[in-house]
């Protein structure tokens, strides 16, 4: 019998490192020489059978833990325990969906109402917020799932409680190697050190986690570590120092579908709906800096009476298909003189159009990409990309007096991108094809030159090749 007192504290995140030291008094009280195939637990904070404890709790040991599989989630062994609803989402974005009698079930992502604990350590945040996948399965002895109204000694915890338990180094040093391979793109594998020098423990071990996934646009990376350094400092104390990290880089979310997705194609994410934007605009503005003149690189500039600017502006992006995007920007405006005033020898009337304002554009773009990016991300995923773009302008005047003006114009182009991933880094090569049908068009104009050399040509058809390397230092 062993009576164990812990004093820690932890706070998980997606990305985490903790270096804990754990002090155990053991009080040995003699007993006849027996065997007992009882389950030891520590429900109540110190260890006893499970039949003498007072409460609702479950033990499962490392041998159900590596059979149930690949030990990358809670509920490939834990499924086993009654009054414990742990749901697979097949999404590591959200993490597991975990409730004990009811207990937890509202937890929009992650595990709420319910503590984890890990060699006694808390592994859930103090608003309650826990990982599962912060368990290092693949280094655990044993777990036990606690229910009912005695979970209230671990805190806020009216679900109930889970903890894990670090395997103890065994007296011949152990060198363990596992690595899984499935559907869907699963790969896994674990490297792991157990032994003992002397009166020193140590576990040391490292495993790693990929998969594409079931869905579209639920590709997920793990990156663990998990040691556990042991010695008895003397008779009556046992040290436990415990170092875990934790790494997820990428988490995609496929989110959830409608029962008619659902029927449809199982294997897709719902396109997000990335809302219009609209917005209309009346600007009045008095002696506004314009243009005079511009002659020989060299512009003056004077002050308008009044000017006016009314228009409207349109953008917006979604996701029609998983693999698919589309994007649209469009504004529409009309900037006039308010107001007549003289430029020079030349009489600019009210209502004129103010000269170098496109009154129309429009840019709109198609994208294909392989492998779709986390929401949010900043970065091109891996793969390949392609794209064609249509871009359009308005008539644009080129002096005050509108004698002066150059038609509107509408392109096409062509984009195309594939990124690698190296070691640590990325490579991408990227390729462009700007005015794919070679429109002759202005694609500016130089305000009322004086010599009315007003229009600067937009090039022909014209290509560009590029590529990047990043790598971390």
């Amino acid at each position: 019998m062993q009576a164990m007192k812990r004093h820690q504290a932890r706070v998980p995140a997606m990305m985490k490192t903790s270096l804990l030291l754990t002090l155990t008094s053991v009080l040995q009280a003699p007993v006849a020489a027996q065997t007992l195939n009882e389950v030891v637990v520590s429900a109540s904070r110190a260890s006893q059978r499970s039949f003498d404890a007072p409460a609702a709790i479950q033990s499962v040991d490392r041998a159900t833990i590596e059979g149930a599989g690949a030990q990358v989630n809670l509920s490939e062994s834990l499924n086993r325990v009654p009054g414990l609803t742990i749901l697979s989402r097949q999404n590591y974005a959200q993490d597991l969906q975990v409730s004990i009698r009811g207990f937890g079930a509202r937890s929009a992502f992650g595990i709420r109402g319910i503590r984890l604990l890990v060699d006694g350590i808390p592994a859930t945040t103090p608003d309650g917020q826990g990982q599962g996948s912060s368990i290092s399965l693949t280094s655990t002895e044993r777990m036990e799932v606690l229910r009912g109204p005695l979970a209230q000694m671990y805190g806020n915890s009216s679900g109930g409680v889970i903890q894990a338990f670090t395997r103890d180094a065994p007296a011949t040093p152990e060198l363990l190697a596992a690595a899984y391979t499935g559907s869907f793109g699963l790969r896994r594998t674990d490297w792991q050190y157990a032994g003992r020098v002397g009166r020193y423990g140590l576990v040391a071990d490292y495993s790693t986690f990929d998969i594409d996934g079931f869905r579209d646009n639920s590709r997920t990376e793990r990156k663990q570590f998990n040691g556990k350094l042991s010695f008895d400092a003397n008779e009556a104390t046992r040290v436990n120092v415990v170092f875990n990290r934790f790494d997820m880089p990428p988490a995609q979310d496929p989110a959830g579908l409608t029962q008619a997705q659902m029927e449809a194609d199982p294997t897709q994410a719902p396109s997000p709906q990335a809302r219009p934007d609209v917005t209309a605009f009346q600007i009045d503005s008095s002696d506004e800096i314009v243009v005079a003149s511009s002659s020989g690189g060299s512009s003056t500039y004077k002050n308008a009476p009044g000017t006016r600017r009314t228009g409207w502006e349109l953008s917006g992006s979604t996701w029609f298909r998983p693999r698919w995007r589309a994007s649209l920007a469009a504004s529409q405006i009309d900037a006039s003189y308010a107001q007549a005033f003289t430029n020079g020898a030349t009489a600019v009337a009210a209502g004129n159009k103010m000269p170098g304002i496109p009154q129309s554009f429009l840019f709109s773009e198609l994208v294909w990409t392989q492998r779709p990016g986390a929401p949010g991300s900043k970065a091109q995923a891996a793969g390949s990309q392609a794209g064609i773009e249509l871009t359009g302008a308005g008539r644009l005047y080129a002096n005050d007096t509108n004698t002066a003006s150059a038609d509107g114009y509408a392109t096409l182009n062509l984009k195309a991108s594939h990124v690698w991933v190296l070691a640590a880094g990325q490579l991408t090569t990227c390729a462009r094809m700007d005015n794919l049908t070679d429109k002759r068009y202005v694609g500016s104009v130089i305000v009322n030159q004086a010599g009315s050399q007003f229009y600067e040509p937009a090039p022909g058809r014209n290509w560009t090749l590029g590529v990047r390397l990043a790598m971390p230092l």
